[in-house]
């Protein structure tokens, strides 16, 4: 995902938890829920460009018949 998809996904999310009715258990459950799993996305993310850019180290200094 680009920086710009990352970044409207939260901002969504972010929305979405704004709205959230949190005065009742199952509001805050929710909004529980929702919050784990913008960070649980953004966490997910962040470890793929941490791996592009360890591919990309790798690679850098490589003939291009040995990139991974």
């Amino acid at each position: 995902m680009t920086d710009k998809q990352i970044l409207d996904e939260v901002y969504y999310n972010l929305r979405d938890m704004n709205q959230a009715h949190i005065n009742t258990v199952e509001g805050q459950e929710r909004l529980k829920d929702k919050i784990k799993a913008t960070l649980d996305f953004v966490e997910t993310e962040w470890q793929k460009n941490d791996e592009e850019e360890q591919r990309n180290e790798y690679n850098r200094n490589r003939p291009f018949s040995e990139h991974k």
